[in-house]
């Protein structure tokens, strides 16, 4: 008897992703592109990083971050919760072939975010004569970023999930690193105004890319000239909910840096900066892990497999962790050497902050997946409150601990409220779906078998 050929490694992959056709090899594509271009942004940021570090020095780097936190929270609510709500809007409209609405929905967006876009440059200019420390070129990146995620979020609606993060996440970082890079080359000293205006003149460059790949991948039967249904004011109220989450996310990502820049000085939030820089890139990992574990356990859900999505969330666990020990252990160890090699003397008072930051994601990687669970497993809701709880706690533990620590109490605070909600997510599910998702989940399915 003539045994079986063994299949060649091409073929089992070929077989496993499915023709180039199949729904399955257009999101394993989708997410493989998504993956490295996200690597490649977290890289570029990080250069730039180091070169502003160098270019600025503590003390213009703080006030650089602090205009940059205000400027995101300004630009959040300008977008009105468009960028989010057009994914699901747009490709609902797409999949039910409704021509209308799908222009209406995006004129409604074009027409709604450059107004609300000035109206806010206008109020914060108005603050700075209030004495509000923020640069007044800065103001003027509110619209840029604001725009860039409209058409981002118009062209994930529309189906190009791939296409949608060069603009943002390629081509502006890329454009700004080249500039910082021929900067320091050139030996010259610029200014937080000057480093903003780089950011500007990217972020502006990058929106005009943006409209360029939106056009092209525009759906050749729907014409913007030719709306018969043009409902602004239904529109913009449907998408208001979806201010709230990013909202949220995004003060919760920036309240350390707006705390420190209240409570203590500039030249702390120039160092602090460098350690969240460090710890951001750090999770890298982790949001690699993320993007495969997320549609599995939307799938997963939809098929009301509740053991598989413990599987899931527990492999996944357990590999975060390991990965986290793997990159954070040697940043703790070595925090005081890696940063003045990296960004330089002025810096090293980040050290210790920045091994906070490295020793709060090791703690959090054991759990650090329940906010995505609870988003694909239909309680967005429920992810939205605990959100909303994260900024609370991060809040007020900054407002306790900057004073006594400084720079320091930042970092404490910032590790801890993550670390305590991502707990109160996993007992959460614990109670609503009887299953522990934390590494020691394993135990449970071991003893099923």
């Amino acid at each position: 008897m003539s045994q079986k050929a063994m299949p060649s490694i091409s073929e089992i992959v070929r077989r496993f992703l499915g023709s180039k056709d199949s729904l399955r090899f257009r999101m394993s594509s989708d997410a493989a592109a998504s993956f490295t271009i996200k690597c490649t942004y977290l890289t570029l940021q990080f250069f730039a990083g180091v070169l502003l570090a160098r270019l600025l020095g503590p003390e213009d780097l703080g006030l650089y971050a602090f205009t940059l936190a205000i400027v995101g929270f300004a630009a959040i609510v300008a977008e009105l919760g468009f960028p989010t709500f057009l994914v699901r809007a747009l490709a609902t409209h797409r999949a039910t072939h409704s021509s209308d609405e799908l222009r209406s929905t995006l004129l409604t967006a074009l027409l709604f975010v450059p107004a609300s876009s000035i109206v806010l440059c206008l109020i914060l200019m108005g603050t700075t004569r209030m004495g509000l420390s923020i640069s007044t070129v800065g103001i003027l990146m509110v619209p840029a970023i604001a725009m860039n995620a409209v058409l981002t979020g118009a062209m994930r609606g529309l189906g190009h999930a791939t296409k949608s993060q060069l603009a943002d996440s390629l081509f502006r970082p890329a454009l700004a690193v080249s500039i910082l890079f021929f900067v320091f080359l050139s030996s010259a000293e610029i200014s937080t105004s000057t480093a903003l205006t780089i950011n500007i003149l990217s972020s502006a460059l990058a929106v005009v890319f943006a409209g360029a790949l939106l056009w092209s991948c525009w759906p050749d039967k729907i014409q913007l000239n030719k709306n018969r249904r043009f409902r602004p004011v239904q529109v913009g109220r449907q998408s208001l909910p979806f201010l709230l989450l990013a909202g949220s996310q995004v003060v919760n990502h920036h309240t350390d840096i707006v705390m420190l820049h209240m409570l203590t000085t500039e030249h702390d939030v120039g160092l602090y900066r460098i350690a969240t820089m460090l710890a951001d890139g750090l999770s890298a990992p982790l949001i690699a892990i993320a993007l495969v574990t997320a549609p599995i356990l939307a799938h997963s859900h939809a098929l009301k497999d509740i053991r598989r999505i413990q599987k899931v969330l527990v492999a996944s666990h357990i590999v975060a962790f390991t990965a986290m020990l793997l990159f954070c252990i040697p940043v703790i160890l070595y925090s005081n050497e890696l940063i003045t090699l990296v960004f330089g003397s002025p810096y090293i008072e980040a050290s210790a902050p920045t091994s906070i930051l490295a020793g709060g994601r090791v703690f959090y990687a054991l759990v650090c997946f329940t906010g995505v669970a609870l988003s694909m497993m239909d309680r967005p809701r429920t992810a939205t409150c605990l959100t909303l709880v994260t900024v609370t706690l991060n809040i007020a533990l900054n407002y306790t601990l900057i004073p006594a620590f400084g720079i320091n109490g930042a970092a404490l605070a910032t590790a801890a409220s993550a670390i305590g909600v991502a707990l109160i997510s996993a007992v959460y599910i614990a109670y609503a779906f009887s299953i522990d998702v934390s590494p020691f989940g394993y135990r449970s399915l071991v003893a099923r078998i």
